[in-house]
């Protein structure tokens, strides 16, 4: 959370600051009583809109308040409907609150006059994923890997690959990671069943969905190969040892 309110601030940049500094004291004695004032009451005994909205603005980031935040936001693009900055810092703050379908929304009218942002991009990818959108957020993933090259967005197209069952596919993209020494540096949280998530290195984590994929195909030699090389890449991570005790319980011969 503190990372994106962090990334808003840069965005937003001075502005908030110079507004701040341009209010007389009048405003300044306002503003401090805007919890008990709605922010049109504010602003019509300043007659300050928009030095008013980014005071309002930079202090609900200041202190976690998304939901002022967005509010603010509104306001303030209503003033400067053109202004491309406010229009990111509305996405990423929707996106903080867990407000999927206006992050894609909005995400998806910055990216039909920017389709480089690869910040919008991903923010759209991670929503249209939370909202079961697999399709959807695979087509994103793919346009943002061929922006960043990133294996961290890799795995995730693998990751929805497998979900759609397109093995070949997944197994194709998680060949391109593994033949890539930063796979065994960088890590990447994965799904561990009830017990939440686990940060693993990034090569273990595809070795063990490679294996899951020969599994799946009940091929368990090969299977078993990828989860005990998983194992010793990353020796905490749960998800291979609890394949291969699968695959021993498995092949138990029955009684």
């Amino acid at each position: 959370m503190k990372k994106i309110y962090l990334l808003i601030l840069i965005l937003l940049g001075s502005s908030i600051v110079n507004a701040q500094k341009k209010g007389d004291k009048k405003n300044d004695e306002t503003t401090s009583n805007t919890n008990s004032t709605t922010i049109q009451e504010v602003t019509k005994k300043t007659g300050n809109d928009e030095g008013i909205y980014r005071t309002i603005l930079y202090n609900s980031l200041k202190y976690n308040d998304v939901s002022t935040a967005i509010n603010a936001c509104h306001y303030l693009l209503a003033i400067n409907p053109k202004s491309t900055t406010l229009k990111d810092t509305l996405a990423m703050l929707y996106f903080e609150s867990r407000s999927f379908l206006q992050t894609i929304m909005i995400a998806g009218e910055i990216l039909q006059t920017d389709p480089d942002n690869t910040k919008m991009l991903e923010i759209q990818a991670i929503a249209q994923q939370n909202l079961g959108l697999v399709k959807e957020a695979l087509d994103t993933y793919e346009k943002l890997y061929k922006k960043t090259k990133s294996l961290l967005h890799a795995y995730q197209i693998a990751t929805l690959q497998f979900s759609l069952k397109r093995y070949g596919e997944c197994e194709a993209t998680l060949a391109e990671i593994l033949k890539d020494p930063k796979s065994e540096q960088e890590k990447v949280n994965v799904i561990i069943g009830n017990q939440g998530q686990q940060e693993v290195i990034l090569k273990a984590a595809s070795l063990n969905m490679a294996g899951v994929i020969y599994m799946e195909q009940n091929q368990d030699d090969k299977a078993k190969k990828l989860f005990e090389e998983a194992s010793k890449v990353d020796k905490d991570f749960l998800l291979p040892k609890g394949n291969l005790e699968y695959l021993a319980n498995k092949n138990k011969p029955k009684k």
